[in-house]
């Protein structure tokens, strides 16, 4: 059995009117409860914030690797074609040399980003200017307690670069 005491406060106790209260024995640790709410709700947010960044900050470093590769094979003249005479306005590029600049490029600067599992999966030139897609495996750190599976992201990305000899 629980017993309630109510009393009457003075005026100056408060803002309160009329009688006062005392918590029964099943109002006691309920903070408690909220508290563990708290911090597990906190808990999933630093969780997903930190597997966000993560991902963005990996797309931003290949990004950049993909565009040094797109600027390293809009850099291949095709010199055959130019011995030939086959020139307009601008040099013709080479597609061989420039696959070979753009995977050489990725393979560099996937190491100096700490990067791994990182391929060139297109390259494509059209006139003066090359196209570079580049893909890559991100491990992110929380991803698989959340889902119970793989914890990895595949990222691709494309670049464009167009050569500046002959403009």
């Amino acid at each position: 059995m629980t017993v309630t005491r109510t009393a009457d406060l003075p005026a100056s106790c408060g803002s309160q009117e009329g009688p006062a209260t005392r918590t029964s024995v099943h109002d006691q640790g309920s903070v408690l409860v909220l508290t563990l709410g708290f911090v597990v709700v906190i808990m999933v947010l630093v969780v997903v914030v930190v597997d966000a960044s993560k991902l963005f900050l990996s797309r931003q470093a290949l990004a950049s690797v993909a565009d040094a590769a797109a600027t390293a094979a809009a850099q291949e003249v095709d010199t055959a074609a130019v011995y030939l005479g086959r020139t307009g306005s601008t040099l013709p590029l080479s597609q061989a040399g420039a696959s070979t600049a753009a995977a050489l490029s990725v393979r560099q600067g996937a190491e100096a980003a700490g990067m791994s599992d990182v391929n060139v999966d297109d390259v494509t030139v059209t006139g003066p200017q090359v196209t570079v897609t580049v893909s890559g495996r991100v491990q992110l750190p929380f991803a698989g307690l959340v889902t119970g599976g793989s914890s990895q992201v595949t990222i691709t990305v494309t670049a464009t670069a167009e050569s500046a000899v002959g403009q």
